[in-house]
């Protein structure tokens, strides 16, 4: 009952205001003397507690309050018993159903837990900030090669453009140069390589960190002589010091170098997603600053704020602009380029990371769909219990309301288990996550994970029962219950959504199986690429030796020809040799190179190619093919005739008209003077990725490099007999016996670095795959329910078909035919939507177009099959039935 509120009492019916007010005084004095007080006390009472109009209408106010506060409490009350009484009856519905309950429960935890372990890994590696203070500021600053050539927009940059870009800017609030290198640190134990960050002192104070121990870098520092310190690492400091804490002011020996420590960097900072060991200053000369040769040297910089990145993308080119102006012989045909940091370290996995997200989430609207059609087959077994509760007077929005809690008690019993399943699934999926995968330590079930189960729980279990819940209200009770439930079929229209669902789960899952047949044959095809050497059976390494025990060129050149010789000498080692890029480990870097003969170098033209350092037999090693030529000898040595030997991509590219390069002298900038003769051509080899064209190199031997440093870092390749990785212990005594202080690192069968090239596609290739196979089962286990379900509400109508003399086989087909036609339509619809939806994963295909016919046919024609196969079982059993036992039924 709704309260009346004081106002409208006071108002009264005429609406006077003062004349109600005298009638309710005299009411109270009236009371006040019929309980034995004196008219003028009575009065005087009266006037007490209702001194004026003011005081009646506050009080009728307060009076209204009260009411509404009861009002409110007594709905919530009842709100709340109402819930309780649904939910105890969805839990009753429920557990005397265990069967269809845990169908349920199954289909919807497995892909709730699906769904949100892939969030979890989204969410870690897309969604979280990156752990620096407005990390929106922060961007990279690249050089672009606008001529055609490796990595033309991320380049790095010069030492002096970096200082002209620093002072001309109007975006930036500061600007940092970085570069970053392996080194040598000497501790108690053998030497070891770590990974090294040199940086301008404001690179800290840019990302917003702090050392926990002593300080990070002094401007005056950054000078080339005064920057014998060095910030450790928080995890170098832990490992390798024993985290101790008076450790500022020790010295260390890195190199050749003593170095004090002056920090420690706090727990979890790290630099494009990566684990600096020790940290120096940058250390640049003044001839550093007129270098515009060089690119050695990445550019963090902060963006002032309220700046976009477009604002400095366009004050970035003004400056480049100007400067191309006045350094035309350097700078001319070179751009910039202005990367968010953020960008920068998630950009490569965002495209996988949002695909795989779709796919899951396509399985979830596919299970959502079983589901309902489950739900609604229910509904319709129950169609006789409904239409006795609405004859007895259940109203349409309560019969509602409680098929809509027992779907939401379901969802979220899925949900609640699903997420346990997404929590183990999660860690399982970082096992076969490629090692690259950027932020990987924020990865797991968080705040928001939790908020995103709960919100697809809650989703799906509205989205599966609106449909059923509102078809169970729609019982047309007189029709039903003058038929006494005997032999229902159901509606037409909940055979129509049926049908629906059953059309709809089969389009999705066609779509994801050819998702996941698309990256199947990228995976494929990319395994099938010739990378240009045989990686089976060969050990790799990397070897560093120090500058100390072996300064010159010709001291490093004496130190590999008695490794390689004493390596040649161990059991199982077939031969070895030694090259100063290894593939699939590192970039090459690139020289201009200029042939003899050929004219000069044109404005624009990229002439910048990979050089390379071999040994005599590391093209044997690596089973590189000789396609002409020879390969190196141990006579081209430091007193012999320059030689080189390139690559098919290098022949194509400087003699394309098919002429001899056997013979031809070549020379590279800054070595102008030096003509080196082309002694060799060998096949092409991929470098970094199997996906990723080979370009134009050339090899010298290294004996010959023109650079004593060049050759201090190498690596060691071993073909072998046997298990490669049975030799490490063996290569290590000979190692150590010719070298002692040599640092060895990075130790792996070459196969190893092949594989884990194609980590992000076979990731990729997995979880598809899996979630491929799981919405075909669902889509199966649908359109079997379906035709399943249909036989046995036609029960009568086949019995009375089969006795008016239809024959089996008839009643086969006719079966088969109603699950094929819903197969067919569902597999054009997922055509369609396969056309439209893989477009978005083609930038993760090798090999392979998105709209691949034959692809798109034969996955078509499998689901097909498995359709057929789910069609003909319960078509089978129907041409099986004996009319007379269903007839006498």
């Amino acid at each position: 009952m709704k309260p009346v509120p004081g106002w409208r009492r006071l108002r009264g019916e005429r609406g006077n205001v003062e004349e109600e007010f005298r009638h309710h005084m005299e009411g109270r004095v009236e009371e006040y003397r019929a309980a034995g007080m004196s008219e003028e006390k009575a009065w005087k009472q009266a006037r007490a507690r209702f001194g004026d109009i003011e005081g009646l209408r506050a009080a009728c106010a307060g009076e209204d309050k009260r009411l509404m506060r009861r009002t409110v409490r007594r709905t919530r009350r009842e709100l709340m018993i109402s819930m309780l009484q649904d939910l105890k009856l969805a839990a009753r519905v429920l557990a005397k159903r265990p069967a269809y309950t845990a169908a349920v429960l199954a289909t919807l935890v497995l892909s709730i837990g699906a769904t949100t372990a892939i969030f979890s890994v989204v969410n870690g590696v897309l969604l979280q900030p990156l752990p620096h203070p407005n990390p929106e500021e922060l961007v990279l600053v690249y050089e672009v090669d606008q001529r055609s050539g490796f990595f033309e927009d991320h380049n790095f940059v010069t030492a002096a453009n970096f200082m002209d870009w620093r002072e001309q800017n109007r975006v930036f609030s500061q600007m940092s140069a970085f570069r970053n290198f392996l080194v040598t640190y000497r501790g108690d134990g053998d030497p070891q390589r770590v990974m090294g960050g040199f940086g301008s002192a404001e690179f800290f104070s840019i990302l917003g960190v702090d050392a926990t121990l002593g300080r990070t870098f002094l401007p005056e520092e950054d000078a080339r002589g005064s920057n014998d310190v060095v910030v450790l690492g928080h995890n170098f400091w832990v490992t390798r010091m024993g985290a101790d804490p008076e450790v500022v002011g020790r010295t260390i020996t890195v190199g050749s170098s003593s170095l004090t420590v002056v920090g420690v960097l706090p727990d979890g900072f790290d630099y494009l997603d990566a684990d600096f060991d020790l940290w120096f200053p940058i250390a640049l000369s003044e001839s550093d600053f007129q270098n515009r040769r060089s690119h050695t040297m990445r550019v963090l910089a902060r963006m002032k704020p309220n700046v976009t990145l477009e604002d400095a993308q366009r004050d970035m080119d003004r400056v480049v602009a100007g400067l191309s102006d006045a350094y035309p012989q350097f700078l001319t045909g070179w751009g910039i380029n202005v990367v968010s940091m953020t960008d920068e370290v998630v950009g490569e996995i965002r495209p996988a990371l949002l695909v795989l997200l779709g796919a899951v989430g396509l399985v979830l609207l596919i299970a959502a769909v079983n589901v309902a059609n489950l739900m609604l087959a229910r509904t319709t077994a129950e169609q006789h219990e409904m239409a006795i509760r609405t004859a007895l007077g259940a109203r349409r929005d309560r019969l509602v309301r409680q098929k809509l809690t027992e779907s939401v008690v379901l969802a979220l019993g899925g949900g609640a288990l699903g997420l346990l399943l997404a929590a183990g699934a999660t860690k399982l999926l970082l096992t076969f996550a490629p090692e690259n995968l950027p932020q990987v330590d924020q990865i797991g079930v968080d705040g928001r994970v939790l908020v995103f189960a709960l919100v697809v729980s809650l989703t799906t279990g509205v989205l599966f029962g609106v449909v059923p819940a509102m078809s169970a209200s729609r019982t047309d009770t007189n029709a039903f219950l003058r038929e006494g439930g005997r032999g229902s079929t159901g509606s037409a229209g909940h055979r129509r959504l049926r049908a629906a669902f059953a059309v709809s789960q089969l389009a999705l899952s066609l779509v994801l199986l050819i998702g996941a047949g698309l990256m199947m044959s990228t995976f494929v095809r990319l395994m099938r690429v010739d990378p240009g050497f045989h990686a089976g059976g060969v050990l790799s390494m990397k070897l560093t030796i120090p500058t100390s025990d072996y300064p010159t060129r010709d001291d490093q050149a004496a130190f590999y020809d008695e490794v390689l010789r004493d390596l040649e000498t161990l059991p199982g080692v077939i031969s070895a040799g030694v090259t100063r890029f290894l593939p699939f480990v590192e970039e090459e870097w690139t020289w201009s190179v200029q042939i003899q003969g050929q004219p000069l170098q044109r404005e624009g033209e990229k002439r910048d190619y990979g050089y390379h350092v071999a040994s005599a037999d590391y093209f044997r090693t690596m089973g590189i093919s000789l396609k002409s030529g020879r390969t190196f000898t141990q006579s081209d040595n430091a007193s012999a005739p320059p030689v080189m030997i390139v690559n098919e991509g290098f022949v194509h590219r400087f003699f394309p008209d098919g002429s001899d390069p056997i013979g031809q002298r070549m020379s590279i900038l800054g070595r102008e003077d030096v003509w080196m003769g082309i002694v060799g051509v060998v096949e092409d080899v991929n470098r970094l990725s199997l996906d990723a064209d080979p370009l134009p190199a050339y090899y010298g031997p290294y004996a010959q490099v023109p650079w004593d440093w060049f050759i201090t870092e190498m690596g060691l390749t071993i073909q072998t007999a046997g298990d490669p990785t049975s030799l490490v212990a063996g290569v290590r005594n000979v190692v150590r016996r010719i070298g002692n202080n040599v640092a060895i690192n990075d130790i792996l069968p070459m196969q190893d670095r092949v594989v884990e090239s194609v980590a992000r596609s076979r990731f990729a290739m997995i979880l598809l795959g899996t979630f491929a196979a799981v919405s075909v089962a669902l889509a199966v286990v649908g359109i079997y329910g379906v035709i399943s379900y249909s036989v046995g509400q036609r029960a009568r109508e086949i019995a009375v078909r089969m006795a008016l003399g239809a024959e089996p086989a008839k009643i086969l087909r006719l079966v088969i035919g109603q699950g094929m036609v819903l197969a067919l339509v569902g597999i054009a619809v997922g055509l369609i939507g396969a056309a439209t939806l893989t477009r978005f994963q083609a930038s993760l295909l090798f090999g392979i177009d998105s709209a691949d016919p034959l692809m798109y046919a034969g996955l078509s024609l499998l689901l097909g099959a498995v359709a057929l196969l789910a069609t003909y079982l319960p078509a089978r059993r129907a041409s099986k039935v004996d009319p007379m036992a269903v007839l006498r039924e």
